[in-house]
């Protein structure tokens, strides 16, 4: 049987904070890891993982290209990665910038000029966070362009909502 010891809460948290670190590695003064295993089991449950889905509603205009900006203005919130949306032609991750991530905020585009582009209300790409203390972050989505298979500019919306669990 393992134990758990206190070095190895640390280790874990430590771990854990290492996204954290990255995180926090431009701001003044990160608060300190914790010191002892009573700290260390309450920063590791204050952190959780959860996911956001962004729709793009282009009415009834196919949908070929959008860039859209999200944050989490609220802070606490870290996105760590980005998958595509449930149309087949944005499945496919969307472009952005990695080095954005794990900023709180990144500006994410996708363009596909195939047959079967979606119109109406689509999610486009689904965010993972990680999000520590409560309450649960703010997430906010600024849709700075969508357009059409021809390349014109089209009117459109752009929305986010918790990811809801396919279990």
């Amino acid at each position: 049987m393992a134990r758990i010891t206190t070095a190895g809460i640390l280790s874990a948290a430590v771990l854990s904070g290492g996204i954290w670190a990255h995180r926090h590695a431009t701001a003044s003064a990160p608060p300190p890891l914790p010191t002892n295993s009573s700290e260390a089991f309450d920063y590791l449950r204050s952190v959780r993982f959860i996911a956001v889905d962004v729709f793009v509603d282009s009415g009834t205009i196919p949908l070929a290209a959008y860039q859209f900006e999200f944050s989490a203005p609220g802070g606490g919130a870290s996105i760590v990665d980005i998958e595509g949306g449930e149309s087949a032609a944005f499945t496919s991750p969307p472009y952005y910038d990695p080095e954005a991530l794990m900023q709180g905020r990144i500006i994410v585009g996708a363009f596909n000029t195939g047959d079967e582009l979606p119109s109406g209300k689509t999610r486009v790409a689904r965010m993972h966070l990680r999000v520590e203390g409560e309450p649960v972050a703010e997430f906010s989505v600024q849709l700075t362009v969508a357009g059409n298979v021809n390349g014109d500019q089209i009117d459109a919306s752009a929305s986010v909502a918790r990811a809801v669990s396919e279990s």
